[in-house]
């Protein structure tokens, strides 16, 4: 299907192949960002509370 749409795009035009994984791997980095983001503030609010193996509070998500 999008092989057929990509065909109505000009030759010089069409994305690559790198340009795909590079949109890909931008599209990973700022989901990462915004998920690390939201842990801080949920962190930071008390309203996730994350415990180590030893049931002590850690405010520190990896």
């Amino acid at each position: 299907m999008a092989g057929g749409l990509f065909k109505l795009v000009k030759p010089n035009k069409r994305p690559q192949a790198t340009d795909i994984q590079a949109a890909a791997a931008w599209g990973v980095a700022a989901f990462t960002t915004a998920v690390w983001i939201v842990q801080l503030y949920l962190c930071y609010y008390g309203l996730l509370q994350v415990t180590d193996c030893l049931g002590h509070p850690s405010y520190l998500l990896v």
